[in-house]
């Protein structure tokens, strides 16, 4: 069981539910963009939440 490195090369990619065969090579921090989004979202989202609440 090889350790997994934060440098996977593409042989490795499909572990992560990526598809080998895709033409995009993702950066090593492409997920922090999405997951930005979503707190983002779920701050707006409690926050207008807790606004309609007490307003």
């Amino acid at each position: 069981m090889k350790q997994l490195a934060p440098h996977m090369t593409v042989n490795h990619t499909h572990q992560f539910g990526q598809d080998t065969n895709t033409p995009l090579h993702l950066p090593s921090g492409w997920w922090l963009v999405p997951m930005l989004g979503l707190g983002v979202a779920m701050w707006y989202w409690i926050v207008s939440a807790l606004l309609s609440v007490l307003g």
